[in-house]
């Protein structure tokens, strides 16, 4: 499966928040709006307005997260 970055995805929280002094303020905002939110999945538009964060910084932090295995990635197949 190849993982986009772009609005068609849905992010999870992969575990507890907790212990990451060494990520970015964005980083850590997007997994706070994770953390409290109590859908099955949020997308990149819908982190963009809560955390106030542009997409540039958004679609970073993302990376980041998805590299250092924190969050999950699932295709949204309506959008396909």
């Amino acid at each position: 499966k190849t993982a986009t970055l772009s609005g068609d995805c849905l992010w999870h929280l992969k575990g507890v928040v907790g212990g990451y002094s060494n990520l970015s303020n964005s980083c850590l905002r997007i997994l706070e709006v994770l953390a409290s939110s109590r859908s099955n999945g949020i997308t990149q538009k819908e982190l963009r307005s809560k955390t106030s964060l542009s997409v540039r910084s958004v679609k970073y932090a993302l990376s980041i997260l998805k590299n250092e295995n924190l969050i999950l990635e699932e295709l949204i197949l309506s959008d396909i």
